[in-house]
């Protein structure tokens, strides 16, 4: 028998519980656990992977946090948990989570639009490793893409993040519309103590599938290459560049390391729904649940399943 190692409130499991997960993937160790607290988001965002599910009410409770956090650190040598949604600033257990992670010896990160969060920050920020804004272009562009104000909103958490020492980066997904904004982004963000830009490539999932026109073509992709190599030597920011971004070869090495503990992830989402690729998720092709009731790892494959037809992972390059 398994149990918490920190706390003793956690239902003790058996190894068997998630031994499928090793046997179908090869999976023996994973550094990080992306766990989406909710579907709920104050935002309803034009390229948001989670569409539909937004308006569900799928979440897990603390105690659900807790075991499946456990589980993983236990059997996989987990060392660091992500919290996303959805908008998990909006979990009303989101700093007895990052509490518990910090009491597990777990690093932290919340990726979160950074929207009027101020004050639960300010409460969390003791327990908080990394928080990850999302902010998709300058302030008009943001705006469409999520809502009106939340460009100002996000630059404002990432100057409160810093006055409290909570080291703060920013993903951007790169779109048509912010294609050619990403170098002035860079140096906007970049005055609030920014120093690393994740740049995502978009994927036609969830509501991104009802605007296919965000996607960028060759052409425009050839607009981001110049701007990231400009990045790099004038702001002298660390850019994680999706390597799908780079199809031409235009920036990405041959030589340049991928960042592999972006491989050695699991995502797992408020209904169960589990992803080993990161490019699977929204697509509902997952192979693995959690159970919540039991706390095991169910195998429910399908002909066109994540692992069946072999979806590879996001690699990230550092530029």
């Amino acid at each position: 028998m398994y149990r918490n190692y920190v706390k003793n409130d956690i239902v003790p499991y058996t190894r068997k519980r998630c031994v499928m997960l090793t046997e179908k993937t090869g999976i023996k160790r994973i550094q990080k656990l992306y766990l989406q607290m909710l579907f709920h988001c104050n935002f309803n965002c034009l390229h948001c992977f989670q569409g539909e599910k937004l308006k569900r009410s799928d979440r897990f409770s603390v105690d659900e946090i807790k075991r499946i956090i456990t589980m993983f650190a236990t059997q996989y040598g987990l060392k660091s948990v992500t919290l996303l949604g959805g908008e998990p600033f909006i979990h009303p257990g989101l700093e007895s989570v990052l509490s518990f992670c910090k009491d597990s010896r777990l690093e932290t990160e919340v990726c979160t639009n950074g929207y009027r969060i101020q004050p639960i920050l300010r409460r969390v920020a003791p327990f908080l490793d990394h928080l990850r804004v999302s902010i998709d272009g300058l302030e008009q562009t943001h705006d469409a893409i999520r809502r009106a104000g939340s460009f100002a909103a996000a630059l404002q958490t990432l100057q409160v993040a810093k006055s409290l020492g909570v080291f703060s980066s920013v993903t951007t997904t790169v779109t048509s519309t912010n294609v050619e904004e990403i170098y002035e982004l860079a140096a906007t963000v970049k005055a609030t103590g920014v120093s690393v830009m994740k740049l995502h490539q978009l994927r036609l999932v969830g509501n991104a599938s009802q605007h296919p026109n965000l996607l960028c073509d060759d052409v425009l992709l050839q607009t981001l290459s110049s701007q990231v190599k400009k990045i790099h030597d004038d702001l002298q920011m660390t850019i994680l560049l999706d390597d799908d971004l780079d199809s031409g070869g235009c920036i990405i090495s041959p030589h340049q390391e991928v960042e592999t503990f972006e491989l050695e992830r699991i995502e797992v989402q408020p209904d169960g729904a589990m992803y080993v690729s990161c490019k699977a998720v929204g697509s509902d092709s997952n192979a693995f649940w959690y159970d919540k009731p039991s706390g095991e790892i169910v195998y429910q494959p399908t002909a066109h399943d994540e692992i069946s037809r072999g979806a590879p992972q996001v690699q990230y390059v550092k530029v």
